[in-house]
């Protein structure tokens, strides 16, 4: 795979969150006396924005309908928690930074696109010192649509003046995979992260990767 831009996501791929996420979430339900969540529910919900992963914890592991209004004061509430403490258990997956580190010395122009808002996605990449190997950062709230939509993947290549075509995109999820192959964009599905229960050879990536350093045997840089 000839090709010099690469498209991360960002929770699940690039680091484990899922802790600190529960921690937030706990802090929330607590709040309003509802049962509380352990990491691992965290890290089966983790995937469709801030929202959605607050409607989870609220109904548990029901499938009931919860209150718009009940959201809307808890995504208040847990903004203002995990600001707090969005990198105290969380960590970088083995390998990412030296990796992202060496892609960036070969040259390759690199984004980051994810579903977290932006006030958290700029926070957490200071603080995992990530910020520097991304030219473009496309966060949950920068735009209308989120993924599995294609849109922040095609507002990525267009920042970084590169047709779809130009782009590989690396996630952990079937959001990723939807979005890059709606997007046009080949997608190299890591085998850590959130998988949200789904079978990942049945989710249609181009490639599977199981270590960070892969990376590198399956994307080559083009000839400039």
């Amino acid at each position: 795979m000839a090709i010099n831009h690469l498209l991360f996501d960002l929770d699940g791929t690039l680091a484990d969150t899922a802790p600190d996420l529960a921690f937030a979430l706990n802090r929330v339900l607590n709040s309003f006396a509802f049962s509380t969540i352990t990491v691992e529910n965290t890290r089966n919900w983790i995937g469709n924005g801030m929202r959605r992963l607050l409607e989870r914890a609220f109904a548990g592991d029901s499938e009931k309908k919860v209150d718009p209004e009940l959201v809307d004061r808890g995504v208040a509430l847990f903004e203002t928690f995990y600001a707090e403490a969005l990198w105290r258990d969380s960590m970088c997956y083995p390998g990412v930074v030296d990796g992202l580190a060496e892609l960036k010395r070969i040259g390759y122009k690199m984004g980051c696109v994810t579903n977290k808002p932006r006030s958290c996605t700029g926070a957490l990449l200071e603080h995992s010192r990530l910020i520097d190997y991304f030219e473009v950062v496309v966060a949950g709230d920068d735009l209308v649509e989120t993924k599995p939509a294609p849109a922040p993947l095609l507002h990525a290549a267009d920042q970084l003046h590169v047709s779809p075509q130009d782009c590989v995109v690396i996630g952990d999820s079937r959001n990723d995979v939807d979005a890059a192959r709606a997007a046009g964009m080949a997608v190299l599905l890591v085998t850590w992260g959130y998988h949200q229960g789904f079978e990942l050879s049945a989710l249609g990536a181009t490639q599977l990767v199981s270590q960070f350093n892969q990376i590198f045997h399956v994307v080559k840089p083009t000839v400039r």
